[in-house]
């Protein structure tokens, strides 16, 4: 374990060196981290005491506020970034380039694509809208609305549903996909897999069963 002193940091200073941040950049994943290599996930091999080399990662940092200080050594912040990125390694280092150590004490996340904790409901208001009869489920694809839409047909369809990657004149940059069917209802969510899109989460068929 290491240590560092604590330098004395005004809030503007601790912003600016946030502010070298913000933008594209590669991050190198940590050690203790579910990543794979070699069919090994990295904390394993962490707790094996090893170290191997990992390959950097493309992330985008648009947001790192410094928000408040307890004390000295210790700071609030806010950042958004794009998904895969790890927000305790950034945190290093900042903290490196602040002169010194430092480690996450907590981390709370408040929005991820169309999800925000400031439209979650409480366990009390949760079940007072289920005592009403009230409907509090999004619908799939608002939940999904950060991705693109790819319209498909029937036969799409019944391969989708079956596992099977589909060609589609649809953007590879693109991360996901959200196939739809001709009645614009949400099949399943795509991810390129080379010049093809393999199904990442596939929604159940609504069914219906009467009795005859």
């Amino acid at each position: 374990m290491a240590t560092s002193p604590i330098p004395s940091l005004q809030r503007s200073e601790a912003q600016s060196i946030a502010a070298t941040f913000v933008g594209p950049q590669q991050q190198i994943p940590p050690m203790v981290s579910a990543i794979k290599i070699d069919g090994k996930k990295l904390y394993e091999l962490a707790r094996e005491g090893k170290e191997v080399e990992r390959k950097p990662r493309d992330i985008v940092v648009s947001k790192f506020e410094i928000v408040e200080s307890e004390d000295a050594g210790s700071w609030d912040f806010e950042v958004t970034v794009t998904p895969g990125t790890y927000v305790r390694v950034l945190l290093a280092d900042w903290a490196v380039r602040a002169g010194t150590l430092g480690h996450l004490t907590a981390l709370r996340r408040t929005n991820s694509g169309a999800s925000q904790v400031g439209a979650a409901y409480s366990i009390d208001s949760l079940q007072e809208a289920v005592a009403k009869g009230e409907s509090v489920l999004a619908a799939p694809l608002e939940m999904t609305k950060q991705f693109p839409v790819v319209f498909v047909d029937d036969a799409t369809v019944v391969a989708i549903r079956q596992g099977k990657a589909v060609a589609l004149d649809a953007p590879q940059a693109s991360e996901y996909l959200n196939a739809l069917d001709s009645a614009g209802e949400l099949v399943a969510i795509l991810r390129p897999k080379g010049d093809r899109w393999q199904p990442e989460v596939v929604l159940a068929i609504e069914s219906t069963a009467k009795d005859s």
